[in-house]
């Protein structure tokens, strides 16, 4: 993120990107842990369970691992991601 800011780096402006970085990883993992747990339930189930609410978690899943893929993309580090599940 650093690195592609057009920000003077600082002790500061470091330690402030280290703790922001640190907060959305923990904020990702929860997100990740939690929709693998959904899944791990629609696995669980038989398919003549399946219902509308399946297809929601399948949707999430799909939201959370774009999400876990965009913080890796450097053009779009510069834009803060702004809605989460």
């Amino acid at each position: 993120m650093m690195l592609v800011s057009e920000e003077n780096i600082t002790e500061e402006s470091l330690a402030n990107s280290v703790m922001q970085a640190e907060q959305t990883s923990r904020l990702m993992e929860d997100q990740v842990a939690a929709v693998a747990e959904e899944l791990d339930m629609l696995a669980s189930s038989q398919p003549s369970e399946f219902s509308p609410s399946h297809i929601w978690t399948l949707l999430k899943a799909i939201r959370v691992q774009q999400q876990m893929l965009d913080l890796y993309n450097p053009t779009l580090v510069a834009e803060p991601a702004t809605s989460c599940l």
